[in-house]
């Protein structure tokens, strides 16, 4: 994949970076609802009715070393796993000549490069129509930006306040500089003609807001130091006559799909590390695809795969025992498919105390993907426990009745190391060397913070027949053996099994783990940072 990743620094709150004094909210989340012409704002627990501002001050510094502070609007521009999660900012360097590919896929309909990078072109175009940003620098003598840039256009409306479109604007900042910005979804969005007439799908984006300083506005600088990162999230109620989703009369809130329509899921490459002296450690990502048939009413056309969607098993390990089955541990794990998304999902894993797992005996792993919902808050409630030791799954919607908090107990693993923010592959820096190292931001975390989504799933989905949730059942189980020693154990004999109401049940003896192939040897030596911004 030829990417350009421009060089960053997380070592936030020095004061030689400049522009010190940052306020912004830790989520930016939008939604638009064309068929009563509004929008809304909203955070992980309520909806916003002041539009949420960003702003910058103490900025003397970066205006003396004759810099410029970069706003960049980044889309999600997952390849093929949530290994690692990258943000494109330049959409048309991203993902060009990219050559990765899922070794033994197993779905029918394969994801190619070239649908990935018009996914990724689909929503930048989306996001440059409808969203408008706006930056204001209230300097005494007025903003300083020039108005041909690479990365947007720019549109004054005063001395001091300009509009821009584009994935990413410069604006040079002065000794008494007080900036601030804001996003907006312009008004021909809120009207749900326009998107009939632009041929625009209904749905939803994810990405993040990045400042920085930099060098110059070329785009091309190694010279970037990130100042601040806020998660961003876009998404378009749709019509209850095109796509059912958890609205009510009256309600002014963002909706989602009630339906889901994964189902068909397969084990990805499974790894092990017993060398720890403490605990043994085990990953098993899923195999999802986020993709389905569109339907349109009227020429506005939308599906429940176009919006972000959980993938959560209730997984259970067990040994075989004489030819009988012992429970070992169990834990939810899983993660967010992306729109319009094919790939693997890793999971956080489960951490298991030694002398548990032995080599060279057999086990079995059951993974129950029937209850998205519960499986997801459960899930939550895992990840927050071994962040904050927040020991409940919070309330549910259950058919039109409320459930309240639910206690969690299953074991909290080790402290010290957080679930979602970890090492991950990938990242290549141009410049001087590798100064900094920048926050992980994968599936989860653009979403975990919301008690707006995921709704209630009243049915699952799959090649149009559909199951009532109080009665889907789905269930994947594989089989193997660990072999070889502690340094080097492997997963032999393998088979891997489906039992379902709703996909066809199937069953593979010698079952061949999907992986993904980039061509190039992604080793744990070579983890150089947390996080990669595709330019």
């Amino acid at each position: 994949m030829k990417k350009l990743v421009l060089l960053f620094i997380l070592f936030l709150g020095t004061s030689a970076f400049g522009c010190t004094s940052v306020s912004a909210p830790y989520t930016l989340n939008m939604a638009i609802d064309p068929m009563n012409s509004n929008m809304y704002f909203y955070n992980e627990t309520r909806m916003i009715w002041d539009r949420p501002d960003v702003s910058l001050e103490s900025c003397s510094i970066t205006a003396q070393r004759d810099q410029y502070v970069m706003f960049a609007v980044a889309l999600e521009n997952f390849i093929l796993s949530d290994d690692f999660l990258t943000y494109s900012i330049n959409d048309q360097i991203s993902g060009s000549g990219e050559q990765c590919h899922i070794e033994n896929n197993y779905f029918q309909n394969v994801q190619e490069s070239s649908e990935r990078r018009k996914r990724l072109l689909d929503k930048r175009n989306f996001v440059n129509r409808c969203l408008k940003f706006s930056i204001t620098d209230f300097s005494r003598s007025g903003i300083d930006i020039t108005d041909n840039q690479p990365g947007c256009t720019v549109i004054r409306k005063s001395n001091h306040s300009v509009d821009f479109i584009g994935p990413y604007c410069f604006v040079k900042p002065k000794i008494d500089s007080s900036i601030a910005f804001s996003v907006d979804v312009a008004q021909e969005c809120r009207d749900l003609d326009f998107y009939k007439e632009n041929k625009l799908i209904l749905q939803d984006v994810l990405g993040v807001l990045s400042i920085y300083t930099a060098g110059d506005q070329t785009g091309f600088s190694p010279d970037l130091t990130s100042i601040k990162q806020t998660n961003l999230r876009i998404s378009v109620n749709s019509p209850e006559n095109l796509l059912a989703t958890n609205s009510y009369t009256g309600d002014k809130k963002p909706t989602w799909p009630t339906s889901w329509n994964m189902p068909n899921i397969y084990l990805g490459e499974p790894s092990v590390n017993l060398k720890s002296s403490s605990f043994d450690e085990f990953e098993f990502p899923l195999l999802v695809d986020n993709r389905c048939e569109r339907k349109c009413i009227d020429n506005v056309c939308t599906s429940s795969c176009d919006y972000s969607q959980p993938v959560v098993g209730d997984f259970a390990l067990f040994e075989v025992n004489k030819g009988r089955k012992e429970l070992l541990t169990s834990w939810f794990d899983g993660g967010v498919a992306p729109a319009q998304w094919q790939g693997l999902l890793k999971g956080v894993g489960v951490k298991i105390p030694k002398n548990i797992i032995e080599l060279n005996k057999k086990y079995i792993l059951e993974i129950d993907l029937s209850d998205q919902e519960l499986n997801y808050l459960s899930f939550k409630g895992r990840i927050e426990k071994m962040l904050k030791m927040n020991n409940v799954i919070g309330e549910m919607n259950r058919e039109g009745s409320r459930i309240r908090e639910i206690p969690q107990i299953n074991m909290v693993g080790e402290l010290s190391r957080l679930p979602s923010i970890r090492n991950i592959n990938g990242i290549s820096f141009t410049g001087n060397g590798f100064l900094g190292v920048q926050e992980a931001l994968r599936s989860v975390q653009l979403t975990f913070k919301n008690s707006f989504w995921p709704p209630y799933f009243e049915k699952t989905c799959f090649n149009g027949k559909c199951v009532k949730q109080a009665s889907m059942k789905n269930k994947i189980i594989m089989k193997f053996e660990l072999t070889g020693d502690l340094k080097n154990a492997k997963f032999s004999n393998v088979s891997f099994s489906r039992n379902s109401n709703i996909v066809n049940n199937e069953s593979f003896s010698n079952y061949a783990f999907p992986k993904v192939n980039c061509g190039i040897d992604n080793s744990d030596e070579d983890d150089a940072g947390l996080g990669d911004f595709d330019f």
